[in-house]
């Protein structure tokens, strides 16, 4: 039997390891009726179609056949395969192509906001509205006759994508509503600029330490991120008094997540961590060392109390030997850690601790790029390169290759690109790339006297400009702020030296 899937001339289409020719049999295994060959299949499309969120050509032709089996009655994982359509309309894990590809195929996907599954209709509600504003209608009209919590929240979270400022009564009616429903609704509020008040804050918190089985951590994140400094004082202050324990750990997941975006934080709320760093239950001084590993340097504020728990916290250790603080090398082992290295020991082996630089790629540009660097010229371009050359390292550079965007730039700079070109790409690596410190270095070699004004911008603003999933981030957006401040001396100096008369 040949499916339809069968005529699309796979080896023509790119997939994550080359031509896609398993694509056919992964559709397949897919749609089989044994669970777990359906399960196999769905692991092979992340393999291979969707490999670590990046997309291919092969992964636009499967999105109709992907819908497809998403609404078959008896596919198996229809709720996982809904959340990858979902997936592939999202920032970071999608493509233009791809969004387009789900946006043409989303009517199909409708009738799953009824289904009788409700996994399949929280999967399709996420869908939907990461697909485009084309189902805002259906998904107010599913709120009104929606009566699963959890579906009520994801449909508030969804209609908020269309509307920027959903209605206020509808927010605050929520409010009322069953776990966890204030959440998104409190949420919500706060992101429309609405001031929620101390009861309605207290009353997230509570909400907070209802034990449901799919309750997870991100949710307080989400919170704590919307609220305004005020509000997330309060948040803290409402889960830390109650007498939970678990309540106190997710007020040290709330410091963590504020710590990780937002500069200002730890002065504005070292005095909750320190509290909770002293907490009576263990679980709690883990979770406020994991806190205190998101305030970066300013964890220096609460160095004491970590001293006295880097006995039995791993982390509190850790924060302490990247402060440089003396007690790291005195603490013993905590238990079950077996033998400490010695302190430079770990400091040599500490994320972020040489110099940056992409694996495997040796600062060498992308294969294919059209360009190559003369053996032993430190990054300079063959003598008489072509255009040819030039528009490959510039479609380097514009396309945010990160790994070779800051050679491409000095490649470019030496090929006499003038600097004032230069500057917006490298500006957006700062920002965008996981190689943000090389990008200032490019911008003071190059003499980029005309980025300084932003560059200071990005040294002084309270969000953190690196924002990834790296354990470290913190400490190198510490860092890049450092360099950020001294690259702008630099260039500031040595226009000053130059504008002077001899």
């Amino acid at each position: 039997m040949t499916d339809e899937w069968d005529v699309i001339d796979w080896a023509r289409l790119d997939g994550a390891h080359g031509p896609a020719t398993e694509a056919p049999a992964i559709l397949r295994a897919i749609a089989s009726p044994d669970p777990e060959a359906a399960g196999e299949g769905r692991f092979a499309f992340y393999s291979s179609l969707h490999h670590q969120g990046s997309v291919y050509p092969a992964t636009v032709a499967a999105i109709p056949f992907l819908a497809d089996l998403a609404m078959r009655p008896g596919v198996h994982g229809r709720d996982e395969l809904l959340d990858s359509l979902g997936l592939l309309c999202a920032p970071g894990t999608s493509s233009a192509g791809t969004r387009a590809a789900v946006a043409a195929v989303s009517d199909r996907l409708r009738p799953a906001l009824h289904d009788p599954d409700v996994a399949v209709r929280e999967a399709a509600v996420s869908a939907l509205a990461r697909s485009g504003p084309a189902h805002g209608f259906a998904l107010r009209e599913r709120w009104a006759a929606e009566t699963v919590p959890q579906i009520r929240a994801a449909l508030l979270c969804a209609m908020a994508l269309y509307e920027p400022v959903p209605p206020a009564g509808l927010l605050r009616a929520a409010m009322a509503e069953p776990f966890p429903v204030p959440l998104a609704a409190a949420g919500l509020l706060a992101r429309a600029g609405v001031a929620l008040s101390a009861e309605e804050i207290a009353f997230a918190a509570a909400q907070l330490d209802v034990d449901e089985p799919w309750d997870s951590p991100w949710r307080e994140r989400d919170l704590i991120d919307l609220l305004d400094a005020a509000g997330a004082a309060a948040l803290i202050d409402a889960l830390v008094a109650r007498p939970a324990a678990s309540a106190r750990v997710r007020a040290a997941r709330c410091l963590a997540a504020r710590f990780r975006r937002w500069r200002s934080a730890p002065a504005a709320l070292m005095d909750r961590l320190v509290r909770l760093l002293g907490d009576p239950d263990p679980a709690v001084r883990e979770a406020a060392a994991g806190a205190a590993f998101e305030a970066g340097r300013a964890a220096a504020a609460a160095a004491d109390q970590l001293a006295l728990i880097a006995e039995e916290s791993t982390t509190a250790l850790d924060v302490l030997l990247r402060l440089g603080d003396p007690r790291a090398g005195a603490a013993p082992a905590p238990a079950g850690a077996g033998a400490r290295p010695t302190v430079p020991e770990r400091a040599a082996a500490l994320p972020g601790a040489g110099a940056e630089s992409a694996p495997g790629a040796g600062g060498a540009l992308v294969p294919g790029a059209g360009a190559e660097l003369a053996p032993g010229a430190g990054g300079a371009l063959v003598p008489g390169a072509g255009a040819a050359l030039v528009a490959g390292l510039w479609r380097v550079l514009r396309e945010g290759a990160w790994w070779a965007g800051p050679d491409a730039a000095r490649a470019l700079w030496r090929a006499g690109v003038p600097v004032g070109d230069l500057i917006p790409p490298l500006l957006a690596m700062i920002t965008d790339s996981p190689r943000p410190a090389e990008a200032v270095t490019v911008l003071a070699e190059i003499g980029a006297v005309a980025a300084v004004p932003a560059l200071r911008e990005l040294a002084e603003r309270d969000e953190r400009v690196i924002q990834s999933g790296q354990p470290d981030h913190v400490w190198r957006d510490d860092e890049l702020r450092d360099h950020l401040r001294s690259a702008s001396a630099d260039l500031q100096r040595r226009t000053a030296e130059s504008d002077t008369p001899d």
